[in-house]
């Protein structure tokens, strides 16, 4: 089987991209994922670049070895991407950088969940509440 240029055969015959680093650490990031039938959009920070044949920090990400844990490492650069205070290890191929032609998701009407204050101007999602720190909740 042939190969383009900057790829090649993996062991399971499938045809991986040889590719420098795609995000660095602290680039925001986006993704949809999907559980029970539902779509849901994520947006968050890179907190780790994982290189290829090894796992997340487990120090740093206790919460992606619980339960079923992380698995195995992947035969290829990944992310362990924040959103708020949850780590996820989501699939590279997923991921979108987040730029002004791709924005982040933003709030109208942003409202902080724990004070109750309430923000005419537009917050990004997992923003916090600058009179208390919370986290904002609003209308996408």
């Amino acid at each position: 089987m042939r190969t383009a240029p900057g790829s090649h055969l993996s062991l399971s015959g499938r045809v991986e991209e040889e590719k420098m680093s795609k995000f660095k650490d602290g680039e925001l990031v986006k993704w949809s994922s999907q559980a029970a039938g539902c779509s849901k959009e994520k947006t968050g920070q890179i907190a780790q670049v994982v290189a290829a044949g090894q796992l997340p920090d487990r120090d740093r990400f206790l919460h992606l070895y619980k339960s079923s844990g992380v698995g195995i490492a992947r035969n290829h650069e990944s992310y362990v991407v924040m959103v708020g205070k949850r780590p996820y290890w989501p699939r590279v191929t997923h991921l979108e950088a987040v730029t002004p032609e791709n924005p982040w998701p933003a709030y109208r009407n942003a409202k902080c969940g724990d004070c109750g204050k309430e923000f005419d101007s537009h917050a990004h999602m997992d923003s916090v509440c600058p009179a208390c720190g919370g986290r904002l909740t609003g209308t996408l």
